[in-house]
């Protein structure tokens, strides 16, 4: 009897050392596997920084191959009519400008590689990342390799000494936010340039294609910091829970900004006017309808205020180069300038040869526009007719 007792308590002790025996060879393969795992994220992350690497030396490329522009006169490198196919192909300039865009067609492929390293890193631990930021760090990537090229690249190739050029940089923004890069772009291209004379234009658009690029760089990184935690954290991967990680690496996107126009007294955005130019038909709507008379494209510049003031600054520009043109050889001097009062502090100088164009809101850009053409705008509501210019 006493040694059939023992040797139930030898068997019972034997199946629990196994069972601990299991345990233990299943916690340390769980072990190898999770270091496995981690050494692997390791190796990704790597590939993330060297695809990042990638991009920003194309990057740096592209401004090299845009450099040449930066050194003639945009009407050295004007389009010339060629006789053949041979002599387009032979043309410098042509030449040059397939190098740009090479560079750029290598960008959108870097971005894409990059993007894809990212989605590898985030699926080691796909419960640890803000979904939210990984597609605004998805967007601005696509954005910046995509699009943002295109700013300094129209800004620059260009064959007008004060081109609208710049206006060609916002065709992408109609489309797509990518992430709050339009917004940025909004707020680098069309905040303080007046007029947009060419290199204004061009130095606004180049520092925009660089703090775009910079902040894909500290995003991507911050990006990176995160799997490295991870990696060196004691938690398993799958442990890790959902976290912020751009930590502001992306600027805020910015809210539009009302009209001006709006704003004006006796101007509200419902206000009806009436416009005609002379020996033209009569045309009746609000300031911005009547606007879309004069630039015919100003419809399609109305999502932001800053990006419609700065159309208005170009229309006002090219209408005062034409009416400068034909007008009489001692003037009048028509100036569309941002540069003194009430924008600055520097008083505007006076005199009768001196006519000023202001085009900050509608309501001015029309009443100045009657100094170069003659037209009659006046307000409608009501039983009054007051002549607006």
């Amino acid at each position: 009897m006493d040694w059939m007792l023992w040797l139930e308590a030898i068997t019972t002790l034997a199946t629990v050392a196994a069972v601990a025996l299991a345990w233990w060879a299943i916690h340390l393969a769980r072990d190898a596997v999770e270091l496995q795992r981690k050494a692997t994220l390791q190796d990704v992350t790597v590939n993330v920084r060297r695809a990042l690497a990638d991009l920003t030396t194309a990057t740096s490329e592209f401004n090299a191959e845009l450099l040449p522009y930066w050194k003639v006169r945009s009407a050295e490198h004007a389009p010339v009519e060629h006789p053949d196919r041979a002599a387009v192909i032979g043309d410098a300039w042509v030449q040059q400008e397939i190098k740009v865009h090479a560079q750029a067609h290598l960008m959108t492929g870097l971005g894409r590689t990059l993007v894809s390293e990212l989605n590898a890193m985030y699926s080691f631990a796909p419960h640890a990342w803000e979904k939210a930021e990984i597609k605004r760090l998805e967007a601005w990537i696509l954005g910046f390799t995509q699009a943002a090229w295109f700013a300094p690249y129209s800004a620059l190739v260009s064959s007008d000494e004060l081109s609208d050029s710049p206006f060609s940089m916002v065709d992408w923004l109609l489309k797509e936010s990518y992430g709050g890069l339009r917004e940025f772009a909004i707020d680098s291209l069309f905040n303080e340039i007046p007029g947009f004379p060419r290199e204004d234009a061009a130095n606004a658009a180049s520092a925009f294609f660089a703090a775009a690029e910079s902040h894909v760089v500290d995003a991507v990184n911050s990006a990176v910091d995160r799997a490295a935690q991870m990696v060196a954290g004691d938690q398993s991967l799958k442990e890790f829970r959902s976290k912020q990680f751009l930590e502001g690496a992306l600027p805020s996107a910015a809210k539009g900004t009302t009209s001006a126009a709006d704003d004006e007294a006796g101007a509200a955005p419902n206000r009806q006017f009436r416009f005609r130019l002379r020996g033209g038909n009569i045309h009746e709507g609000t300031l911005r309808i009547l606007m879309s008379h004069i630039a015919t494209d100003y419809a399609d510049y109305t999502f932001d205020e800053r990006v419609a003031l700065a159309r208005r600054q170009v229309s006002a520009l090219h209408f005062t180069r034409k009416a400068q043109a034909d007008g009489p050889e001692r003037g009048p001097r028509y100036l569309v300038t941002s540069a003194y009062e009430p924008h600055t502090s520097v008083p505007r100088p006076e005199g009768a040869p001196i006519i000023w164009v202001d085009p900050d809101t509608e309501g001015d850009f029309l009443t100045s526009f009657g100094t170069l053409e003659p037209m009659d705008v006046r307000k409608t509501a009501g039983k009054e007719t007051t002549p607006h210019a």
